[in-house]
């Protein structure tokens, strides 16, 4: 069997391009071999576009965490080459529709920035661009007052193009040396949702169940979750006709 990889949502087995997601456990292992290959500074701080993604992925898994926690689906990451959306997250059901899925563009409030205001600058410089108006935005908020900054950014919200707009933070424990909690917050539209997922919760990192329509394809790269080939152009209707109401609204 020849597989290669093609782009983030794609491989190509024996010829035939397939969709393929990535779970919770895979995108922590992919983040922990890059953090092994070239070591924290560089992890945070290189432009290539690879170690980026990587980089962005940490907010994305803490937020994919935090909505299994809050919806009991399992989700899984798909990060395209297109500039926008920077995600989307994915459910597959055995119901009408049989995909479910959210483009989200990502911002963070880095630990660097000490005032509210400064963090609002943040957020804004998003909000005050003109994106589709179905995507979504997540907030990830990497600061230390993050807890305390989240209903102020709330209510500095009065109108927006996106959809949805979240936060993302993650909470620790022991002198923050542990990783404990990740904390979503959906601070528009009201009413406000909030998602917790303790990281130590069995089974969290994986999926907990393989939908009937989906298989594992086992990689060197990992264990990556991929929908039947009989399924895939009812995957792909569905992907084009999210998009095509994107252009329409």
């Amino acid at each position: 069997m020849t597989i290669r990889f093609i782009d983030s949502q794609t491989c190509e087995i024996d010829g035939s391009k397939l969709v393929y997601l990535r779970d919770a456990l895979t995108v922590f292992r992919k983040i922990q071999k890059t953090l092994n290959e070239i070591g924290a500074d560089k992890f945070y701080s290189s432009p290539e576009n690879d170690v980026k993604r990587d980089r962005e992925s940490l907010a994305e898994l803490f937020f994919l965490l935090a909505s299994k926690a809050g919806t009991g689906m399992d989700w899984y990451l798909l990060q395209p080459n297109d500039d926008f959306p920077d995600f989307y997250l994915m459910a597959i059901t055995e119901s009408d529709p049989p995909v479910l899925l959210h483009g989200f563009e990502l911002t963070e409030v880095p630990p660097r920035v000490e005032k509210f205001e400064d963090a609002m600058s943040i957020v804004n410089s998003k909000l005050q661009r003109r994106y589709q108006p179905k995507h979504n935005l997540l907030i990830y908020l990497n600061n230390a007052k993050g807890r305390e900054w989240t209903p102020l950014i709330a209510e500095q919200i009065t109108n927006t193009s996106f959809k949805e707009i979240w936060t993302v933070q993650v909470l620790t424990i022991n002198n923050n040396t542990e990783l404990k909690f990740s904390v979503a917050n959906r601070i528009w539209p009201q009413p406000a949702i909030q998602w917790v997922a303790d990281f130590d919760t069995p089974g969290l990192f994986r999926p907990k169940e393989i939908p009937k329509n989906s298989e594992i394809l086992k990689t060197d790269a990992g264990d990556f979750l991929q929908l039947k080939r009989e399924f895939v152009k009812d995957f792909l209707k569905n992907v084009r006709r999210y998009l095509l109401s994107l252009r329409k609204s």
